[in-house]
C-alpha cells in the first residue's frame, strides 16, 4: 500500500475543511457485508494536495424498514454533493423502499434521477457522483446503483467482472473501457440488480474504475481476493483497492457489498 508523503497545507481559519488522507467503513447487515474506503492517490500525496474524492456511508432506519446508502463523488463540491444525496435518500426512504420491494424500476429511476440532479448541481461539468442503495430487509435482494459522470457500478460473479450499468461482461479492451468509464456529460445511469449469493457489487470512482477496466492484472487481482468465501478484512480491502497500475495514480474510492 503506498505510503503518504506531505500533508496538505492547512488554513487556520478553516480547519473544519481538512480532509483525511484515508477513510474506511466496515459493516455487516444480515447477508450483506460492506467494505468501503477512500484513499488519496499517489499524485496528490506527492504534491501535498488533499484527497479530491469524497464518500459517505449511511444507514437509515432498521430491520425490514432500513436502507443502506453509499455515495461517492469527485470534483469541486464533492463533499456537499454526497451529503446532499445521502440526506435526500434518507428523507425519501419510505418511497424508495416501496419501489425496491415492488420492483418498480421506472418509478425508482425517475425519483433517483431527480435526487441526483439536485445533488450534482455544484459539481461542475467534470464532476461525478454515484450511489448504491441496499435494503436491510433480508427478503428483498434488489439493489439499485445510479449516478452521473465518470465512475462505475460493477458486479463480480463466477470469477468474472460485469459492467452492471451496461449489462455486459468486461473485456479489458482499451476502447470499450474508455467508453464505459466516461459516459456523455450529464448522462444519468441507473441499474437495478438482484445479486446471487457469492456475488460482489462494486461502486467506484474513476481512480479505480479505469485501471480495473483497462488493466487485466488489476481485475484479476481483485477477483482472486474477492471471490473467497468471506469478505476481506478492512485493512486488506484498503490495500487491494490501491493496487498499483502504471499511469493510474489518482484517488481510489470504492464501496463493495458481499452477498451471502
Amino acid at each position: 500500500m503506498p505510503e503518504p508523503d506531505a500533508l496538505p497545507e492547512a488554513d487556520p481559519e478553516d480547519l473544519g475543511g481538512l480532509v483525511p488522507d484515508t477513510v474506511l467503513e466496515l459493516a455487516r447487515h444480515g447477508s450483506m457485508t460492506l467494505r468501503a474506503a477512500s484513499a488519496r492517490g499517489e499524485d496528490a500525496r506527492a504534491l501535498g494536495a488533499p484527497r479530491g474524492d469524497r464518500m459517505i456511508v449511511a444507514r437509515f432506519g432498521d430491520g425490514p424498514d432500513g436502507l443502506l446508502v453509499t455515495a461517492v463523488a469527485s470534483g469541486p463540491g464533492a463533499t456537499e454533493a454526497v451529503r446532499m444525496l445521502a440526506a435526500s435518500v434518507g428523507r425519501s426512504r419510505t418511497g424508495l423502499l416501496a419501489d425496491l420491494r415492488h420492483g418498480a424500476q421506472e418509478q425508482l429511476r425517475f425519483g433517483l434521477q431527480r435526487l441526483t440532479a439536485r445533488a450534482a448541481r455544484g459539481l461542475g461539468p467534470a464532476g461525478a457522483i454515484h450511489a448504491l442503495l441496499a435494503p436491510l430487509d433480508p427478503t428483498n435482494r434488489l439493489r439499485a446503483g445510479f449516478g452521473t459522470g465518470v465512475g462505475a457500478l460493477l458486479l463480480l460473479g463466477d470469477d468474472a467482472w460485469y459492467d452492471a450499468y451496461a449489462g455486459r461482461r468486461l473485456t479489458n479492451e482499451p476502447e470499450s473501457a474508455a467508453d464505459a468509464v466516461a459516459p456523455q456529460a450529464g448522462q444519468f445511469r441507473f441499474r437495478a440488480v438482484v445479486p446471487e449469493p457469492g456475488d460482489v457489487l462494486l461502486l467506484c470512482t474513476e481512480g479505480l474504475a479505469t485501471p480495473l477496466r483497462a488493466e487485466p492484472a488489476v481485475a484479476a487481482l481483485l477477483a482472486a481476493h474477492w471471490c473467497q468465501p468471506h469478505a476481506p478484512a478492512g485493512v486488506d480491502f484498503l490495500r487491494q483497492i490501491q493496487a498499483r497500475a502504471s499511469g493510474h495514480s489518482g484517488d481510489r474510492t470504492a464501496a463493495a457489498i458481499w452477498e451471502e
